[in-house]
């Protein structure tokens, strides 16, 4: 939405801006790194999967 930023994985980093959308698997250990100068705004949608 706003902002530049990568999200860090297991298999390294991806880029975050405005237009841009990623997938990250179910329980895969990651974090998100502010990289620009303003803030970083995203979305992050987190299903619920009823057992």
């Amino acid at each position: 939405m706003e902002g530049e930023g990568v999200a860090e994985g297991p298999d390294g980093e991806c880029l975050m801006r405005p237009g841009v959308s990623l997938y990250i698997p179910p329980d895969e250990p990651h974090g998100y790194r502010n990289t620009g100068e303003g803030p970083l705004r995203f979305i992050c949608v987190i299903p619920h999967v009823e057992a």
